[in-house]
């Protein structure tokens, strides 16, 4: 058990910890220590950590035998019971950090819980299983290393939702299908979990979630009280089917539909395919809970084509995006959008034609001597206005070096108005240029102009 730690900066001091190695959910702890570097008989003494384990049963009948309940998700909280359905807990998780939904015997154990020597902690505990009430244990009083075993923990059977999920046209049943049920109050949750594609809600203690049976079935606890919202998702399909639970429903059937294809073609104003773009397709649809429905985004291969598959039906926007998590880098291309009509079924087509950037180098001079410090600006004119295009304030604007040379990164093609300005100057110069693909060094060479004379007294000249 002896160890030893090299590479310690000379008489700092330290704090140490341990855990076991060979496994990953530890059942041991041990207190930290602090030492100096060059102390010796430092000793790290370990310490239990305490568990709870027991098993779900129900009874057919008052009096019958137990039989476990094989499939539940428990959660455990520890300190003052929650209040209601405020249960910021954790739930029972595997090696891999998988929600564990399967209990062979209806057992479980929550193991390595933390309780500090010489103090009891308190736990409580949720159990739910489709077809069952919801079980609330409060109050599991566990000392430092103790493993208490609550034995059977008995839950009543409780009426079910049963949801079928078919495909729209053929109505064949739709195999894996995920289905989410929550309450209306709770709709930033469930919009949460929607918002997560592909993802099951198994750890939330909110939304109840399972997913559906070669026969296109799922079976949910039902609530009790009304006002309940499902959604439905699938791989295949769009990105969701939202149906309202009055709560006097035992059955209902959820049609989903493939959706249609949506192709953007990007390309530049030369008419030429621009590959690696960003393209994102984010659907309004009516009816859709608060939050709005997750956007999509594909990168455009070599011929420009960004492709989308399995769209729901709407009112969609699709834009030409600059590059994501970059904002401070140089643009490539201007971004454009456009707004379309996407139908239920079959394909769609849209096409957006942006500029490419270019990388505008000067140089500043006056009266053949480089100019430093001048000040160069970009801007678009229309009519009597000056726009900015659609770029970042830094890249229309930058300031010659000690050699009178300049750099504007991330400029989309098109005509500009240039504007110099200088200290020593009184007046701008204003003048227009057009940056054109891989443009030329922009050379500006102020003329040396000045205006003299003398203020006198009128009639006397003085």
């Amino acid at each position: 058990g002896r160890f030893e730690v090299t590479g310690l900066r000379p008489a700092a001091r330290y704090r140490l910890t341990v855990g076991l190695q060979e496994t990953p959910r530890s059942s041991m702890d041990a207190e930290s220590v602090v030492a100096r570097c060059g102390d010796t008989g430092v000793e790290l003494t370990y310490r239990p950590r305490a568990s709870i384990r027991g098993r779900v049963v129900h009874r057919a009948q008052a009096g019958g035998a137990a039989v476990p309940v094989e499939s539940f998700v428990i959660w455990n909280k520890s300190g003052p019971p929650p209040v209601g359905d405020d249960f910021r807990a954790k739930a029972l998780e595997g090696e891999e950090g998988e929600v564990v939904t399967s209990h062979p015997g209806g057992r479980f154990a929550f193991d390595g819980l933390r309780v500090d020597p010489g103090k009891r902690g308190t736990f409580t505990l949720r159990v739910r299983a489709p077809g069952h009430q919801q079980l609330v244990l409060r109050g599991v009083s566990v000392s430092h290393g103790e493993d208490v075993d609550l034995g059977d923990l008995e839950i009543a059977a409780s009426a079910e939702l049963r949801v079928r999920v078919v495909e729209g046209r053929s109505t064949l049943p739709v195999e894996g299908a995920r289905v989410f049920l929550a309450p209306s109050s709770s709709r930033s949750s469930l919009g949460w979990w929607r918002a997560q594609a592909g993802r099951p809600a198994h750890s939330s203690n909110v939304v109840r979630y399972g997913e559906t049976d070669r026969d296109g079935v799922v079976e949910l606890q039902a609530p009790s009280q009304r006002g309940w919202s499902l959604f439905v998702d699938a791989d295949g399909f769009p990105s969701g089917q939202l149906e309202q639970y009055t709560g006097a429903e035992v059955e209902i059937t959820v049609e989903i539909t493939r959706g249609a294809t949506v192709t953007a073609e990007v390309v530049d104003g030369a008419g030429d395919p621009l590959a690696g773009v960003e393209v994102d397709l984010r659907l309004t649809r009516r009816g859709a809970p608060e939050g709005s429905i997750p956007s999509r985004v594909v990168r455009s291969d070599e011929r420009g084509i960004a492709l989308f598959e399995n769209v729901g039906a709407g009112r969609a926007t699709v834009r030409a995006a600059q590059p994501r998590m970059r904002p401070r880098q140089p643009r490539e291309w201007r971004e454009v959008f456009e707004s379309i009509d996407v139908p239920v079924d079959g394909a769609v087509t849209v096409r957006l034609e942006t500029q490419r950037s270019e990388v505008l180098r000067g140089r500043v001079r006056a009266g053949g001597v480089a100019l430093a410090d001048a000040r160069i600006r970009l801007a678009i004119r229309e009519g009597n206005d000056l726009l900015r295009p659609e770029t970042t304030s830094t890249t229309m604007r930058a300031i010659a070096d000690s050699s009178g040379e300049f750099a504007l990164r991330g400029i989309p093609t098109g005509t500009y108005e240039v504007t110099v300005n200088h200290r020593s100057r009184a007046m701008a110069t204003v003048f227009t240029h057009e940056v054109r693909p891989q443009p030329e060094e922009l050379l500006i060479d102020l003329a040396e102009a000045a205006v003299s004379g003398r203020v006198v007294y009128r009639g006397s000249g003085e």
